[in-house]
């Protein structure tokens, strides 16, 4: 039993590993080559901690922005809204808390950027009036 539960803690190391490998390709660029590293890191994610597991949230989040990167619109939504549904229903820590928010907000960018201004506007003030309430911050 000890075996199996350290032999599936060194999976999700690996998983992790491939998935801050496939962010560092994002972030010189190589997003073809970050891609099937993502596809790889959230396979490896899901089979191990269950699809509802933060972890592939945090994996639909960072696929999304790399997609934002890549301006394949349409893909990001798809990749942020699987992440939004995860963090909504597993959030526990402040940093995922964090990380909500944000993924609301890379949502509201892209409804602005696809033409849709009045709800980017109006999302825009719902996610500051959410982390002023998640920082205890006062107007």
């Amino acid at each position: 039993m000890a075996f199996q539960k350290n032999n599936g803690n060194r999976r999700v190391e690996t998983a992790n590993c491939l998935h801050v490998k496939a962010k560092a390709l994002v972030f010189m660029g190589k997003y073809s080559d970050a891609k099937p590293i993502f596809e790889q890191s959230t396979a490896m994610r899901r089979n191990l901690c269950g699809s509802d597991n933060i972890l592939v949230g945090n994996s639909q989040y960072a696929v999304g922005k790399m997609f934002i990167l890549m301006g394949n619109f349409d893909e990001a939504r798809k990749f942020l809204l699987q992440a939004r549904e995860i963090y909504v229903r597993t959030s526990q820590t402040f940093e995922e808390k964090c990380d909500l928010l944000d993924i609301r907000f890379y949502l509201a960018i892209l409804d602005y950027l696809e033409g849709r201004v009045s709800n980017a506007i109006k999302q825009h003030f719902i996610i500051l009036k959410d982390k002023m309430a998640h920082y205890q911050c006062e107007i």
